[in-house]
This record gives C-alpha cells, sequence and structure tokens, in this order.
C-alpha cells in the first residue's frame, strides 16, 4: 500500500466510527469482529429520510476487513 501496512489502518476503524458519530449527530457507526469484521455506517440524513418516508438512498457494500 502507498500509506503503509493495511493493519495499521484497520487500526483506525474504531476511531473513525467514533468520528462519524460526533460529527453527524444522530449518526450510528458501529464495528463488529466476530468470525469476519464488520463496519456498519448509517448517517442521520438517511435513517431520517427513512422515518419520515422521503426518497431513500440505500448503500450496500460487503467488503471483507481480510488484513487484520
Amino acid at each position: 500500500m502507498v500509506l503503509g501496512k493495511p493493519v495499521d489502518h484497520y487500526k483506525l476503524l474504531s476511531w473513525k466510527c467514533v468520528a462519524i458519530v460526533i460529527a453527524n449527530r444522530g449518526s450510528v457507526a458501529f464495528l463488529r469482529f466476530m468470525n469476519r469484521g464488520l463496519m456498519f455506517v448509517a448517517y442521520a440524513t438517511n435513517i431520517n429520510n427513512y422515518k419520515f418516508g422521503y426518497g431513500i438512498i440505500l448503500f450496500i457494500d460487503d467488503t471483507y476487513l481480510t488484513g487484520l
């Protein structure tokens, strides 16, 4: 990688989840490590749009965190 080893970047994921929640009040972001890594992010704007029935934008990305 250009900016270092993948393991070093995975160490920042929990911090990035906290930063997302702090910067975007009402957002949800968490990181789970069970059989494989999972990172979930739902921004407050998308949550509120879903609650009130406005145009829903859904992005799904299934990427295995294999560099751990």
